[in-house]
C-alpha cells in the first residue's frame, strides 16, 4: 500500500467520524474499524484496484463486449474523456478544490441519510460491507459533484460492480456488494444480469429441486403431474415407483407393504383422516407418501417440494376429520408418514420390521419406530 494510499485511508475514515459520527451505527463501525484497521484497508486496496481497471476499461483505446461491460460504456459516453481520480490520486496532486468536493460529498451523504433517501448506512450492521456500499455510492455522488453531472452517481456505481462482477470475482468489496446487485440485476450487463440470476433463492432453489428430481423418479412424478386425485397405482406412479417396490421387496420380504405400510394405514384409515371413493386412493396415498419419504432419504430436500406434497394429498383429506382433529393436526400425521419413510431408509435395521404384525386398532403396536415416535408427539397412543 502507498503512502498517498495510507494518508487517503486515513483522511476518509476521519471523514466519516466528522460528517458521519453522528449516525450512531457508522459511529459504531468507525470504532470498530480503529480497532481492527485489516479489514478497511483490504477494502481500500480493493477499491483503488477497481477504480484503475475502470479507468483503463472507459478509456477510448479499449473495445468493450457491451454484454459484460454496459453501463462501463456508457458512464465512458458521459464523462467524455474525463478522468475518474482515485484517493491516492487526489492526496498526490494536493488539489484543494478537489478535496473540498469530497467534502462537500461527505455533508450531502449526511444529509440524504437524515432524510431517508439513504437507509443502508442506517441498517447495515456488518462493517465490511457498510464500508464498501459507502465507498462505492459515495464516491459516485462525489462523481457527480466533481462534473456537475447528475446522471454520474448511478453510472459510476453499476459501472464499477460490472468491473468488480468481471474483473474482481473473489474481492471482498464485490461478496459485500453482490446482494444489492442481485436486487437490482436488471440494470446489468446482459451477461451480469445472467450471472446474477444463478444467485438468486429462486433460482438456487430450481437448481436443488431439479437435482433432487433426477434421483428420484417418484416424486418427479409427483412433482410434475398431481397423479393422485386419479385411482392408485395410476400408471405413471405404478411405473415411477416400481424400483422402489423391488427394493422394499428384497429387503422385508413379500408382506413388505402389510409391514411397512400397514402401521401408518390403519391409523389413516381409522381415524378417517382421508376419504374416497376407492379404497385404493387411501391407500396409494399412504403409499406414495411412504416410498417418497424413503426415496429422497432427507427431510430438507423433501421441504423444497412441501407445495407439491400438500397437492398429493388436499383432495383426499376428509373435511369431517379436518374438523375433527385441526387441519394442522392432520398434515403432521399425513407428513409423519413421510417421516417415517426417510427414517426407515436412513436409520432402521431391515430385520426389525420383517415380522411386523399390525394391530387391530390405532395403538402404534409394531409400526415402525420413527412413525410411533413422531404419532406419540401428536397426542395419538
Amino acid at each position: 500500500m502507498t503512502k498517498e494510499i495510507q494518508i487517503a485511508q486515513r483522511l476518509m475514515l476521519k471523514g466519516a467520524d466528522l460528517y458521519l459520527g453522528a449516525i450512531p451505527n457508522v459511529r459504531r463501525r468507525t470504532t470498530e474499524i480503529k480497532n481492527d484497521p485489516a479489514s478497511f484497508e483490504v477494502r481500500i486496496s480493493e477499491f483503488h484496484a477497481g477504480l484503475d481497471t475502470l479507468s483503463k476499461v472507459i478509456s477510448p483505446e479499449a473495445e468493450l463486449d457491451r454484454m459484460n461491460y454496459f453501463n462501463v460504456v456508457a458512464l465512458g459516453n458521459e464523462l467524455e474523456g474525463k478522468p475518474i481520480p482515485t484517493p491516492e490520486g487526489i492526496i498526490s496532486s494536493r488539489d484543494n478544490s478537489t478535496i473540498s468536493v469530497a467534502q462537500d460529498t461527505f455533508r450531502e451523504i449526511r444529509q440524504r441519510v437524515t432524510r431517508g433517501e439513504w437507509q443502508f448506512p442506517n441498517e447495515v450492521e456488518e462493517q465490511g460491507k457498510l464500508t464498501s456500499g459507502l465507498l462505492i455510492e459515495g464516491y459516485g455522488l462525489f462523481l457527480e459533484k466533481l462534473y456537475d453531472n447528475p446522471r454520474l452517481s448511478r453510472l459510476f456505481v453499476l459501472a464499477l460492480e460490472e468491473v468488480l462482477w468481471n474483473e474482481f470475482q473473489d474481492s471482498n468489496l464485490l461478496r459485500d456488494v453482490t446482494p444489492w446487485m442481485i436486487e437490482e440485476r436488471s440494470e446489468f450487463a446482459v451477461r451480469v444480469e445472467k450471472g446474477l440470476e444463478k444467485l438468486t433463492p429462486e433460482y438456487v432453489r430450481k437448481q436443488k429441486r431439479g437435482e433432487i428430481l433426477q434421483k428420484a423418479p417418484l416424486l418427479q412424478v409427483v412433482s410434475n403431474n398431481r397423479l393422485m386425485s386419479t385411482p392408485y397405482a395410476g400408471p405413471a406412479i405404478k411405473e415411477a415407483s416400481l424400483y422402489l417396490h423391488e427394493d422394499m421387496q428384497a429387503k422385508f420380504g413379500e408382506k413388505w407393504e402389510a409391514a411397512v405400510i400397514g402401521g401408518p394405514l390403519q391409523v389413516v384409515q381409522d381415524l378417517e383422516l382421508l376419504s374416497a371413493d376407492d379404497p385404493r386412493v387411501i391407500q396409494g396415498v399412504v403409499e406414495t407418501l411412504f416410498l417418497i419419504g424413503y426415496e429422497v432419504a432427507n427431510l430438507d430436500k423433501l421441504s423444497l417440494f412441501a407445495s407439491d406434497i400438500i397437492d398429493l394429498t388436499k383432495d383426499a383429506i376428509n373435511k369431517s376429520a379436518a374438523e375433527k382433529y385441526g387441519a394442522t393436526l392432520v398434515a403432521k400425521v399425513l407428513m409423519s408418514i413421510l417421516h417415517a419413510g426417510v427414517n426407515l431408509r436412513n436409520r432402521v435395521d431391515p430385520k426389525s420390521i420383517v415380522d411386523f404384525n399390525p394391530g387391530d386398532d390405532t395403538s402404534k403396536q409394531g409400526m415402525p419406530k420413527a412413525f410411533q415416535d413422531f404419532l406419540g408427539e401428536l397426542g395419538f397412543k
